[in-house]
């Protein structure tokens, strides 16, 4: 951390070429400015979180029930890994 300016904390990061490009281009919808960019893609990616979250948590049964199913089907051999395909195909 370097400090703070205005309400602001002021972070050094080092990012690949790649990383750098996608900023960059999401910058563009920002009119080019980094700083506003990084921070609603944090922003989003919190919310996201909380989304994902709140429908595991409003999907439960749901999901444990797949889950279940999907277990029950492999160990009745209704379904075959990937690793089982690939082998049964001589691949």
């Amino acid at each position: 951390m370097l400090g703070y300016h205005n309400g602001m904390r002021k972070v050094e990061f080092l990012l690949d070429d790649q990383t750098d490009e996608l900023l960059t281009s999401l910058a563009e919808s920002h009119d080019g400015d980094l700083n506003e960019a990084l921070r609603e893609l944090v922003r989003t990616h919190g919310k996201t979180e909380a989304l994902l979250d709140d429908f595991e948590k409003d999907n439960r049964n749901e999901i444990v029930r797949q889950l279940e199913r999907s277990e029950s089907d492999f160990r009745e051999g209704r379904f075959k890994t990937w690793d089982e395909v690939k082998r049964n195909a001589g691949l």
